[in-house]
């Protein structure tokens, strides 16, 4: 029901003026569209082979700030379990829809009605959910797997690893719930203008955030490394987009991302 309100509140005000796509196109806004999965996954992948030793700092004062935020993991645990209740089940229920493989439906149900309708805009935010969803979550699982931090629920402390264990029990960091949210909100908070409709989107990867703690499934610091990768996904995939099959896409130049910190305030900056 919260993917069919979603997907209406992002098509309402396109269908009544919506012209149906030709056919004859179609095989070839296919193949542009795959192609650009392929391209844009490729240079993800291959970003960190170009990054310089600014970017490689930001990796490490992520790390750094996660472990500091580490030492709190335990109080923060007994926090959300001695806080629980009916009404803040309901509010971090959100963690069933959004973040999971129903953020990755909504982008392709975007993408098909943009397809259809023939609506270049709608179909590229569509092709950038899919593509913030799928690759968001392959980087953060590689990132569990090579981590194989145990998982709170099962975990006497927030220091216990095992490194390629492989089941889900030790892949709690970073959090994949939280990856993917940050990375679809971005992309559908940059579809319109609009304040309001990005305070949702980004609210609701918080909500998200929140929820994984408050299920007891993720350490808080789980959450910074998730929130960081997320976004830097969300960000490249908006800026690595082509409106129409007929047009050249320009890529981006290899992301660029570095902590800003000054007194009172802290920032993370990224530059394409």
């Amino acid at each position: 029901m919260r993917t069919g309100l979603l997907v209406g509140i992002l098509l309402c005000w396109q269908v009544s003026a919506a012209q149906p796509m030709s056919w004859r196109h179609l095989p070839d806004t296919l193949q542009h569209d795959v192609r650009h999965i392929l391209t844009v996954s490729g240079k993800i992948i291959a970003a960190p082979l170009h990054w310089n030793a600014q970017q490689w700092t930001a990796v490490g004062q992520t790390a750094f700030l996660t472990a500091l935020v580490s030492a709190g993991d335990e109080q923060f645990k007994q926090l959300a379990l001695s806080h629980r209740s009916p009404f803040l089940d309901q509010i971090f229920s959100l963690d069933n829809y959004h973040g999971s493989k129903t953020s990755g439906v909504l982008g392709v149900t975007v993408y098909t009605a943009g397809l259809f309708l023939n609506k270049p805009t709608l179909r590229r935010t569509g092709l950038q959910a899919i593509e913030a969803f799928y690759l968001s979550g392959t980087l953060n699982l590689l990132l569990k797997i090579v981590a194989g931090r145990r998982r709170p629920y099962a975990a006497q402390s927030p220091y216990e690893f095992r490194p390629f264990r492989g089941t889900t029990e030790y892949r709690s960091l970073p959090s994949g719930h939280v990856v993917t949210a940050v990375a679809v909100s971005t992309v559908f908070a940059r579809a319109f203008r609009n304040s309001l409709w990005r305070v949702f989107w980004y609210g609701s990867a918080a909500i998200v955030a929140g929820a994984r703690v408050y299920h007891n499934a993720h350490w808080v610091s789980d959450l910074i490394p998730a929130a960081v990768l997320g976004y830097a996904v969300g960000d490249y995939v908006t800026r690595f987009s082509v409106p129409t099959h007929r047009q050249s896409n320009q890529s981006p130049s290899a992301v660029q991302w570095f902590w800003q910190i000054t007194p009172g305030n802290v920032q993370l900056r990224l530059v394409f």
